[in-house]
């Protein structure tokens, strides 16, 4: 089998990419986190949505892949959880990729 469907491999990539963009991001990882948190609690919505509302306040990061990162990196802390449900953005560089919907929730 070919290493182009390896999903540890896949898996691995992805977890280098947000690495390296977070590494160089540091301080407006710090930003969006923080900002991430004055969303009001039950609030539902996309990356896209929190990328909207958050961009004029932080600005941008150097590298746009690292929106996902910062998402990603929220869900993980504990301050946005998946509803389960995808839902198509609007954004034309997203090119009507399904995208999850988060629900902002309180960290642990």
């Amino acid at each position: 089998m070919s290493d182009e469907f390896d999903i540890g491999r896949a898996r691995a990539g992805r977890d280098e990419g947000i690495e390296r963009t977070s590494c160089k991001n540091k301080a407006w990882l710090a930003a969006y986190y923080k900002f991430v948190q004055t969303i009001p609690l039950g609030r539902v919505g996309t990356a896209e949505d929190i990328r909207r509302i958050a961009a004029p306040v932080i600005g941008e990061p150097s590298s746009p892949n690292t929106w996902g990162a910062a998402c990603n990196g929220a869900f993980r802390r504990g301050f946005l959880a998946k509803t389960g449900k995808m839902i198509t953005p609007k954004a034309k560089k997203s090119h009507a990729r399904a995208i999850q919907q988060y629900r902002r929730t309180g960290a642990p």
